[in-house]
């Protein structure tokens, strides 16, 4: 396979746009129009080849990722899963990251460079959404596969900054967008610059704080062009030859789903918090009924239902009821400082315990939050995966039924 040579964007000219003119000589300067077109092109394009320079940092990362990539995306309205072909060739210094990701319509392939494998998912049984899965996918162009992304409603300031003026005479048109802040979380204003000539964005840069921590992408592209690859295109592409292929097998079903009811919970050791040199078991509180929270801070379901949980332990815990919240996912040392300022947003009386990761594994924990409660015989008597406002009385009338 021969690789493409990226030319990318510099990042730093991208930002220098953000130095612009009063004055423009664009055809028109009503920001809503230019986003108009936007959305309009990438509507009316069947594909889109891009190469991309991105930088993006997760609310709990400490450190920003960059990557260079190359991206084709077609458009393919008889897959109904992901609606798309695609194809991503990362160039990155984070090994922990495929190097090509590729979709054709049938099958996903990763390309790991850290082992030279090559793992293979049949997506029609899988029916997974390829377009996402780890921060290396931010170099994906989402309003490509959604233009509906860029509908702005009359909450969201736009407004038209002026141009800069490129290579002698090309002119670039520089808009902010500020969406409302409201759940918690602030957004700061949108920068994004747009090459009239070709209807599209070739920067953005965007800030999100949401309880003290941030998230930023920042994305420069180059090269861009519409149209330029077809179905056949995918077809013939060729994966590196000499790499060892595996094919994924999902997991059995019944280890998907919450342990059954009535079987004696699994028992386990965990270290406990603030003070992590201590630890419990669940078995020392045999007698009691116990509610397990499984949760971690990056998950804004698990976040919202804390309020829920906190008047639950309020309400039964002078009754023999222990909530336990149990977090396998952030016991690292660079986090336990972060832990404490998540704590002061996220005021919380029960206890918080760190179980091995492989408590979740044999608890069958595959989405967060997912709840449990444990009789006083030190049974299953209740699951619940995920968290929506009002699902609390199903808890607390499951702890009055036992309680009688």
């Amino acid at each position: 396979m021969q690789k493409k040579a990226l030319t990318v964007f510099p990042i730093l000219c991208a930002a220098a746009l953000l130095v612009f003119s009063p004055t423009s000589s664009a055809a028109t300067t009503d920001p809503r129009m230019l986003l108009k077109r936007v959305q309009e092109k990438l509507k009316s394009a069947k594909s889109i080849s891009y190469d991309i320079h991105c930088r993006f940092k997760f609310f709990d990362e400490d450190d920003t990722d960059t990557f260079d990539a190359h991206v084709d995306l077609l458009r393919e309205p008889e897959d109904s899963i992901n609606g798309c072909y695609l194809l991503v060739q990362l160039e990155s210094n984070f090994m922990k990251y495929f190097g090509i990701k590729f979709y054709d319509t049938k099958n996903l392939y990763l390309l790991f460079p850290k082992d030279s494998s090559i793992e293979i998912f049949d997506i029609r049984k899988l029916g997974w959404n390829i377009t996402h899965g780890n921060t290396a996918d931010e170099v994906i162009l989402q309003s490509f596969l959604d233009p509906s992304k860029l509908d702005y409603d009359s909450t969201v300031e736009i407004t038209y900054l002026g141009d800069s003026i490129i290579r002698g005479s090309h002119i670039l048109n520089t808009l902010s967008v500020k969406r409302k802040s409201e759940d918690g979380y602030e957004w700061f204003p949108y920068y994004t610059v747009i090459d009239p000539a070709l209807d599209f964005g070739v920067y953005s840069r965007g800030i999100v704080k949401h309880q003290g921590k941030y998230q930023y992408k920042e994305a420069a592209y180059s090269n861009v062009e519409f149209d330029k690859v077809d179905s056949n295109y995918f077809n013939n592409f060729k994966l590196p030859e000499g790499c060892r292929v595996w094919h994924y097998e999902p997991k059995n079903p019944l280890d998907q789903k919450p342990l059954v009811n009535d079987i004696i919970a699994p028992d386990f050791t965990a270290k406990m918090y603030p003070d992590t040199t201590k630890t419990t078991k669940l078995s020392n509180y045999r007698g009691k009924i116990v509610v397990l929270d499984f949760w971690y801070m990056a998950c804004p379901h698990c976040v919202q239902a804390f309020p829920a949980l906190e008047e639950i332990n309020k309400k039964y815990a002078n009754k023999g009821v222990v909530v336990l919240g149990l977090n396998s996912l952030d016991l690292l040392i660079k986090r336990m400082p972060r832990l404490l300022i998540f704590f002061t947003y996220n005021p919380i009386t029960y206890s918080t315990i760190f179980p091995e990761r492989s408590v979740d594994e044999e608890y069958h924990v595959n989405a967060y939050p997912t709840m449990y409660i444990i009789d006083k015989n030190g049974k299953i008597a209740f699951s619940q995966v995920g968290y929506a406002p009002g699902d609390e009385t199903v808890i607390t009338d499951k702890l009055d039924a036992m309680l009688k």
